[in-house]
């Protein structure tokens, strides 16, 4: 989960881009786990900006 929010840092991705970010594991290429918690504080913070 880490390097997941060191890239989101270092690249300065908004909500909108790490929520979209495709994010994988190696070898099967599926979602990774550690990125469901991301995904949904990315989709709780875009959820509060458009109320």
């Amino acid at each position: 989960m880490i390097n997941v929010l060191a890239l989101a840092i270092q690249r300065r991705l908004t909500a909108s881009e790490l929520y979209t970010l495709q994010i994988a594991t190696h070898p099967l290429l599926t979602a990774s786990p550690v990125a469901y918690p991301i995904l949904m504080a990315a989709e709780d913070a875009l959820a509060k900006f458009r109320t």
